[in-house]
């Protein structure tokens, strides 16, 4: 993300709109970690692939993730096929609200198929068809949003999107509108919604239309909330956790505190690794916030927990200055040995089980140990014999086993023949990871 725009947005004392940065960007240092010194600054959301994009819209920012799957049908819920592919969760499913309503302008129809809300987050599910194949140039079609208004009035949000092509005219995409705890969205209520542009194409694709939320099958309101008012001494900030509210779409995490040594903040607040009582990590999803002067506020949203925990475990982390980071590549040759290990630093390693050559694709077999293992994961790369690194898109790596965190990454198709290394980044030059603490539920 530029640095610049960054600044500008969460350092502007009077605007008290919600700044929100996607996980799937930051979540991994913008997932790849690419191009460190430029790209190690957020979020999240964590873009996710070396090509991935993040795009300033009204008040927030967002990602685009697009994935082509020319042979994948729609199904009548844009929520059901995104799932299949990114494994956004069952209940965006479960819960959501049949609309669809279309507009057509210039040439493209775009559909509002979806909706689900829980208690700060409002994601619409879209297919957009045009009647001419998209452009080559437009790879990545972010959807603008011009207006937004919920019951006639404007809500400052963040905003995180993902999609993939159906075929060269067709695009299904969600987005999720994250706001603060305390904005309170109504279980029902009337939603102006403008698109205003669509990758290039300038255009006006209005929608307002009735979000019931009456039952539990259209509205994930079945919710845990805490008020576990705890104080934490950080080294840069002291904190009071106000909240925390478990639902089956989000987890989300009030907070608010004040910067010790505003001057040396240089910008860089603290994240967040999120743990449940069994001690598996909780992927972040996004996180943003106000701030005026020395005082901040700050909500963080994770993926749902399976079950409602008796505590959870954070461990919070912090990204070196740019000026100070350098970029370390950790690799090794292949040949045909294994298992092959890659140290990450005092975060961990990954393990490299299997790497299979096969004709049409390569999968890497491997297995991550470590702090954050939902964060390392996605640091893979191969090498080839000019030192060129080939990095794969973050949604081709396929979480295969929970528990023991084992995954596959399938990427392209390489030479059997030729010499390649396999590598990953030594995170020590990247983040600064501080002790721990619990937070009861209670």
């Amino acid at each position: 993300m530029n640095e610049e725009l960054f600044d500008k947005l969460l350092r502007d004392e009077i605007n008290e709109e919600v700044v929100s940065l996607p996980e799937n960007i930051i979540n991994s240092i913008d997932r790849t970690l690419k191009n460190l010194p430029e790209r190690k600054r957020k979020k999240n959301i964590k873009g996710i692939v070396a090509a991935s994009v993040v795009m300033a819209v009204g008040t927030g920012i967002f990602t685009m993730n697009p994935i082509l799957a020319k042979d994948i049908p729609i199904l009548n819920s844009v929520f059901e096929k995104l799932n299949q592919v990114f494994n956004i969760g069952e209940n965006y499913v479960k819960y959501s609200e049949n609309i669809n309503i279309s507009k057509i302008h210039k040439g493209i129809e775009v559909t509002v198929n979806e909706v689900v809300t829980d208690n700060s987050s409002i994601t619409i599910s879209y297919i957009i068809k045009s009647d001419k194949k998209f452009e080559e140039k437009v790879k990545y079609p972010h959807i603008k949003i011009g207006n937004f208004k919920i019951n006639d009035r404007k809500y400052g949000s963040g905003m995180s999107q993902k999609g993939e092509f159906i075929d060269e005219k067709t695009y299904i995409v969600y987005q999720s509108f994250h706001f603060m705890e305390d904005e309170n969205i109504p279980e029902s209520f009337k939603l102006d919604l403008e698109i205003s542009e669509i990758g290039d194409i300038k255009g006006s694709w209005d929608f307002k239309f009735d979000v019931s939320g009456v039952g539990k099958e259209n509205r994930a309101k079945e919710y845990n909330t805490f008020t576990p008012l705890k104080s934490v001494n950080l080294s840069n900030e002291d904190i009071v956790i106000e909240k925390i509210s478990l639902t089956p779409i989000n987890t989300n995490i009030s907070i608010r505190g004040v910067y010790k040594n505003l001057s040396n903040n240089k910008g860089e607040d603290n994240e967040w690794f999120l743990f449940d009582d069994s001690n598996m990590q909780i992927q972040s999803k996004s996180a943003g916030g106000s701030r005026s002067g020395e005082n901040f506020e700050r909500e963080l949203i994770f993926d749902p927990v399976r079950k409602i925990p008796k505590k959870l475990k954070v461990v919070p982390y912090r990204y070196i200055n740019s000026e100070d980071a350098t970029r370390t590549v950790v690799s090794e040759k292949i040949n045909g040995k294994y298992p092959i290990q890659l140290s990450q630093g005092k975060i961990g390693k990954l393990t490299i089980d299997k790497i299979e050559f096969l004709k049409e694709k390569t999968l890497v077999h491997y297995k991550v140990e470590g702090t954050a293992p939902l964060y390392q994961y996605s640091n893979i790369f191969f090498i080839d014999d000019k030192g060129n690194e080939i990095w794969g898109e973050f949604d081709k790596i396929k979480q295969i086993d929970e528990k023991a965190y084992s995954f596959i990454w399938e990427t392209e198709s390489l030479d059997k023949n030729k010499i390649y290394n396999i590598g990953t980044l030594n995170f020590d030059e990247v983040i600064e990871i501080y002790e721990g603490f619990d937070i009861e539920l209670k």
